[in-house]
C-alpha cells in the first residue's frame, strides 16, 4: 500500500532534503507551508463561509478516521523511543488522555462531539469516502510497524502543524452558523494544546533523530509528503463531493 502510494507522489522536493538539523527545520517548515494541503481551500473558503450544518456533519464523518484513535497510534510510536523523542509523546499521549481525568479525554470529547452532532456509527458507515479511508490506513499502517517510524515522525508532525489552523477554521463556520459550543469544544481544545505540541513535536522528536541519524532527513520528508499529499486527495475530494451536493 505505502510503495502504491509512493509512486503516486510527487518525489522531485525530495531531492535537496537537508542532512542537519540545523537546516532541515527550515526547509520542513517551508516545505509544508508552501504546500497546498497548508491552506487549502476547503478550510479557509469553504468551511468557513459557504459550508451548511449537514456539510459540516459530513466532515465530522471523515474526520473519524484518524481522531477517534489517534491515543493509540502515540502509543505504537512511543514504542523504541528514548530521551526527549519518548518524553514528547509521552506528554502528547497525556494530553489525549485527559491528562488523567477520563470526562477529558479527547476520544471521549469527540465522541461527545458527533454524537451532539448527529453523526452516529451509521451514518459515518454510510457516508464515508475513500479518501478518508486512505488517510486513516496510512496513518494507521506508519504506526503500526516501528520499520515506518521515521515516515510517521515526519508524516504526524504535519498533522500536529496544522491542526490549529484546520481547527480554527472549522470553528469559525460552526459560529457563523450558530452552532451550539459541544459541536467545537474538540476542536478548540486542540487549537491550544497543538499550538505546544506542533514546535515541540520538531524540537524534541525530528531533530534529535536526525542529530542521532542524518540519513533518517531522507525518510521524515518521505513521510511529510505521504501527509500532505493525502491530505490533498482527501481534501480536494471533499469539497468536490460537497459542492456538487450543493
Amino acid at each position: 500500500m505505502l510503495a502504491d502510494l509512493s509512486g503516486r507522489m510527487d518525489h522531485s522536493a525530495l531531492a535537496c532534503v537537508p542532512r542537519d538539523p540545523e537546516s532541515f527545520l527550515p526547509w520542513y517548515r517551508n516545505f509544508i507551508s508552501s504546500h497546498t494541503a497548508s491552506n487549502h481551500p476547503f478550510y479557509r473558503d469553504f468551511l468557513e463561509k459557504r459550508a451548511s450544518a449537514e456539510d459540516l456533519r459530513f466532515y465530522l464523518a471523515q474526520e473519524t478516521s484518524l481522531d477517534p484513535r489517534f491515543d493509540d497510534i502515540l502509543s505504537f510510536l512511543t514504542v523504541g523511543t528514548n530521551g526527549a523523542e519518548k518524553m514528547e509523546l509521552v506528554q502528547n499521549l497525556w494530553d489525549e488522555m485527559g491528562n488523567g481525568n477520563p470526562a477529558e479525554v479527547h476520544t471521549t470529547v469527540f465522541a461527545k462531539t458527533l454524537a451532539d452532532a448527529g453523526v452516529s456509527k451509521e451514518f459515518i458507515d454510510s457516508n464515508i469516502m475513500l479518501e478518508s479511508l486512505v488517510c486513516g490506513n496510512v496513518s494507521a499502517a506508519l504506526a503500526l510497524s516501528r520499520r515506518h517510524c521515521y515516515k510517521a515522525f515526519g508524516y504526524f508532525g504535519v498533522t500536529e502543524y496544522l491542526t490549529p489552523r484546520r481547527f480554527r477554521s472549522y470553528i469559525v463556520g460552526c459560529r457563523r452558523l450558530g452552532m451550539p459550543g459541544s459541536a467545537y469544544v474538540y476542536h478548540e481544545q486542540h487549537i491550544q494544546i497543538d499550538a505546544r505540541h506542533g514546535p515541540a513535536w520538531f524540537k524534541n522528536i525530528l531533530l534529535p533523530a536526525i542529530a542521532r541519524e542524518p540519513r533518517c532527513a531522507a525518510q521524515i520528508a518521505l513521510g511529510t509528503v505521504m501527509r500532505l499529499e493525502t491530505s490533498t486527495w482527501y481534501l480536494d475530494a471533499l469539497q468536490t463531493r460537497l459542492e456538487l451536493a450543493g
